[in-house]
């Protein structure tokens, strides 16, 4: 069965090739082995994805898939596949951390004045 592992990446390289299929370099920010530094996926034409900027870091899913071990569905039969492969699932930014606002009314008297109910 094929395996799906998410990392946090960073995106250091992509090529699109006539057909339409993307490939990306991903360099893996926290790698478990240090032969999995930079991670080679293949995103398919049909699978939609946000456009991804060079130096963009975040959560990426990739399949690891097997020649003639590991299938597809094609909506009738399980297909499978001719090639071993990494499938580029998903990418997902990596949020930037929120700053503290600070709110001060004149006369300094915002803690007798304001008050929010963040619940409402």
């Amino acid at each position: 069965m094929a395996k799906e592992v998410t990392f946090r990446g960073k995106l250091i390289a992509s090529n699109t090739d006539w057909a339409g299929y993307t490939t990306y370099v991903f360099e893996n920010l926290e790698p478990l082995e240090p032969g999995l530094k930079y991670i080679m996926c293949t995103q398919f034409p049909n699978w939609d994805q946000a456009y991804i900027s060079f130096g963009d870091v975040g959560f990426v899913s990739v399949r690891y898939v097997k020649e003639g071990v590991d299938t597809w569905f094609d909506g009738t039969n399980h297909i499978p596949y001719k090639n071993t492969d990494v499938h580029f699932l998903k990418f997902i930014p990596e949020g930037k951390p929120t700053e503290d606002v600070i709110l001060d009314l004149p006369d300094k008297r915002s803690e007798e004045s304001l008050r929010i109910n963040l619940n409402e």
